[in-house]
């Protein structure tokens, strides 16, 4: 996979070489210069500075100040960004040796105004004896997407325990493509300690700015200044906040300011749709492939799909987001021609073909990882990070991502996104939209577990495993079946297995049957298992019937005790089937038990009848994520549930009246139930062993930037890099 990744991004390099060498033929990257007029100093005194103060250290620094100053006017923004830290060990050294800038030559310049190293009280500045290095590094492009923003490197020689280092930067301009509206924020903690925290906003009175502090945010002082609105935040002593373990990607527990001259959605609505104009006449290659469709697809639901899939599919996908790239697409017809394109010129390809085939098509604007949190945003046009489809049919509403692929089924079984709220380009939006929540049909799985053992207890038993993916499920395991490296999946089986039983073996290669109309994957894998009935300490024969697919979903949080929500795999449906022919009868037997928890639902029924034993399991998780409060249940209940996984059956009273045992313990004339207790697992993930997930978007924890390396201020002019 990591070769795969490297392959490919080496690729997408080739790809965009000619762009590299004109964007870096540009202007200058940077320049010396002095600090702007309008900056309000904020001074730092190394005098009265206690050097031995261990308070607000991490990774071996002391961040002693850090002050981001903006500056908004008509047509007009600059940021200033200054930070003041110390090198308390040898591993601060390395974190005070080198600053990055990022900026983007098409439209921004950076000059660098103060670079000092202050040593036993002696200041001596550095600006000249920096090393720099401008690199154009793209972070994104193994998901192939290409910026073309340059990293101004410096790196300071002879940095020492004790120094204290003063950095000050200046970035000016705007995107182009935001044609002169401000949006932006201001970062207000974060996981590490800061002694000293100054941010300040000062926008012209003319541009109408709403600001809102959010998750706890203080509010400002303000005053009025030469036509200027002030806003200045001041705090000491901020600490540290760490983010626990497994929270949902939407979560954000750090306080944060943000601003924009949007008045509402709408408005932002308005700015957009002038990106994406639809065009009334397409180029003759394009209509060629609108009136195929016509054509092979009479019915209109027919339509929807095949232009889905020629975008997704003859499009691939590689984001050039240089400039007004960041948020405006290339027209329809030169995505095409190329064949390629990101997420906004994917989207607007397929509303256009749509549209010439007579659909209510738009662009919709979402954010993969915050979903429906942009509600809570002032309305701005940096809430967004990718674009996707709705389409208006029959009176439905399809959300359907020209990004995935590769997807199959109809329109009513293709699987949808859910981000929860879109901003729709349609030229009527007022608001965001609430897309439909994902219910647990949309990412299920069925799998069914065959042992046969009627050769006898000393022979290998036949294991075989048939896995039924639908909705969700299928397209993920058809992506990661697609790049045709079965050996490479079976060997990912075998393994996965290979933890319940030692003796197992591959019998035949896996099947793979793929319902595309139905949107249903089934993988048939076939298995021997050597020494499946072992002996127990009294020589009897007995064997355990695990089932790892749902014991692979039931792991409980390393952190049980929390003050945050706890990230699930939901929503989602697993059912799971054990059946066994045995060597010989048992005496007939039924039991059943079940957990019923807030976040999840598993029930278990086992039965034994002649020769044969069924055990059925149904898991179904509601939610995505349990809040803090409930978080010491739902571990609980976990416990509770793994405490049903696994069933066992021992000769050693096989002829006689049995009952059933909890936990796996073997009692004399007892039918075991329940398998051994496997213990808390590490990590909270979605941890899909049988297949790779297709974005790496599991939910993550969201990871504040060290303040050393942090930009004056967040801006929305970042891609939207889907």
């Amino acid at each position: 996979m990591i070769a795969g990744n490297r392959a490919r991004a080496a690729r997408i390099a080739l790809a965009v070489a000619g762009m590299l060498a004109a964007t870096a033929a540009g202007a200058a990257d940077y320049r010396i210069g002095p600090t702007p007029a309008w900056v309000r100093p904020v001074p730092f005194d190394s005098a009265t500075h206690p050097q031995a103060d261990a308070a607000n250290v991490a990774y071996g620094a002391r961040y002693d100040l850090i002050d981001d100053q903006v500056r908004l006017a008509a047509n007009s923004r600059m940021r200033f960004h200054h930070v003041v830290s110390e090198a308390i060990t040898d591993k601060g050294i390395d974190e005070l040796s080198h600053r990055e800038v990022e900026v983007d030559p098409g439209w921004e310049s950076l000059v660098i105004s103060q670079l000092d190293v202050i040593r036993d009280g002696k200041r001596v500045s550095r600006l000249h004896d920096m090393q720099v290095k401008v690199l154009q590094r793209e972070r994104d492009l193994e998901s192939r997407i290409y910026d073309g923003r340059k990293s101004v490197m410096l790196d300071l020689p002879d940095i020492r325990v004790g120094d204290i280092v003063e950095f000050a930067y200046t970035r000016s301009g705007m995107n182009p493509v935001f044609q002169g509206h401000h949006a932006g924020d201001f970062d207000m903690q974060w996981q590490v300690p800061v002694a000293h925290v100054h941010r300040r906003l000062s926008s012209a009175t003319s541009l109408d700015l709403r600001v809102a502090q959010l998750t706890g945010a203080a509010a400002p002082q303000v005053a009025q200044a030469g036509g200027f609105d002030e806003r200045v935040w001041d705090a000491h002593d901020v600490p540290a906040l760490r983010v626990e373990s497994s929270v949902p990607g939407n979560f954000n527990p750090y306080p944060w300011v943000e601003w924009s001259d949007f008045g509402s959605w709408g408005d932002v609505a308005r700015w957009a749709e002038k990106l994406y104009p639809v065009p009334t006449h397409l180029s003759p290659a394009l209509q060629a492939a609108v009136d195929g469709i016509a054509r092979q697809s009479p019915d209109g639901d027919a339509r929807i799909v095949a232009v889905l899939r020629l975008v997704q599919q003859q499009v691939r996908y590689l984001g050039v987001e240089i400039g007004a790239g960041t948020h405006a697409p290339s027209a329809p017809d030169v995505v095409y021609a190329r064949r390629w394109g990101d997420c906004k010129e994917k989207a607007l390809l397929m509303v256009t073909m749509l549209r010439a085939l007579g659909m209510a098509a738009s662009p919709a604007l979402v954010h993969t990882e915050r979903r429906d949190d942009v509600a809570h945003d002032l309305p701005n046009a940096g809430s967004f990070d990718h674009v996707i489809t709705r389409v208006r049919y029959n009176g439905a509403d399809y959300w359907l991502d020209p990004t995935r692929s590769p997807q199959q089924g109809t329109l009513a079984t293709v699987s949808q996104p859910d981000y929860a709220r879109a901003l729709v380009l349609d030229g009527r939006s007022t608001a965001l939209a609430a897309m439909p929540a994902n219910t647990v049909a949309a990412h299920s799985r069925e799998v069914q577990i065959s042992v046969d053992s009627r050769a006898g207890f000393d022979q290998p038993v036949k294991y075989d495993v048939r896995t039924t993916y639908r909705g969700f499920s299928a397209d993920m395991v058809r992506d990661d079946l697609g790049d045709g490296e079965r050996a490479r999946q079976q060997r990912r089986y075998l393994n996965f297995y290979a933890g319940s039983y030692r003796g197992i073996e591959v019998a035949a290669p896996f099947e793979v049957v793929d319902d595309t109309r139905a949107n249903q994957v089934v993988v048939t894998e076939h298995y021997r298992v050597r020494d499946f009935w072992a002996h127990d300490d009294k020589g009897a024969r007995q064997a355990w019937f695990h089932v790892p697919e749902i014991d692979n979903e039931l792991k409980a949080p390393d952190e049980p005790i929390r003050t945050m929500p706890l990230s699930l795999h939901g929503p989602q449906s697993l059912r799971e089937q054990v059946r066994v022919q045995l060597p010989q009868p048992w005496p007939d037997r039924h039991a059943e038990a079940s957990v019923i928890d807030g976040a999840f639902k598993l029930s278990k029924s086992v039965r034994v009848r002649g020769d044969v034993l069924t055990a059925d399991y149904a898991l179904e998780i509601d939610h995505d994520a349990v809040p803090a409060a409930a978080v010491a249940t739902y571990s609980a209940d976990i416990g509770k549930a793994q405490d049903l996984l696994g069933d066992s059956l021992s000769t050693a009273h096989a002829g006689a009246s049995s009952s059933w045992a909890r936990a796996g313990r073997l009692v004399e004339r007892t039918l075991v139930d329940i398998a051994a207790l496997l213990g808390l697992a590490v990590l909270v993930r979605w941890v899909a062993i049988r297949w790779r997930a297709r974005r790496a978007q599991s939910a993550a924890a969201i990871a504040a930037p060290a303040p050393a390396s942090m930009d004056a201020a967040n801006d929305s002019e970042q891609p939207l890099a889907a």
